[in-house]
């Protein structure tokens, strides 16, 4: 078994840790180091530090967002429902809420996600 090195991605006060293999986490961390030099207009909760690293990845590793992704996925525990509902869940601001939305969508065209879409809402209705 592979061993897993944790990356902490953090904005602020507000942190989330991300597992994985060390080749990846090596590229993770490069990523992440250039997130964190970003501004906000506020600080991220931790599900919307998620979703803007998650958007930033999109936008520079298609591999490493498909990581964040299925990370995103855990903690929102959307294998269990789907995220609209898993989102309502979490009583969010309706701002909050669309950032998540948009970012868990951000990954729509990239290949290799569609499987993760239809592992998240445990069927293939929304991408037959």
């Amino acid at each position: 078994m592979t061993a897993l090195t944790v990356v902490r991605i953090s904005h602020g006060s507000v942190s989330i840790d991300l597992k994985a293999v060390p080749d990846s986490a090596d590229q993770l961390l490069e990523l992440a180091l250039q997130f964190e030099q970003l501004e906000f207009d506020s600080t991220p909760g931790h599900l919307e530090l998620f979703a803007l690293f998650l958007e930033f990845c999109v936008q520079h590793s298609n591999p490493l967002a498909l990581l964040v992704f299925e990370a995103l996925n855990n903690e929102l525990r959307a294998d269990k429902t789907n995220i609209h509902a898993a989102i309502q869940q979490q009583e969010l601001s309706e701002e909050r809420a669309r950032a998540i939305i948009r970012a868990y969508y951000s990954l729509w065209d990239v290949p290799g996600a569609r499987i993760l879409y239809q592992a998240a809402v445990g069927h293939s209705a929304l991408l037959s």
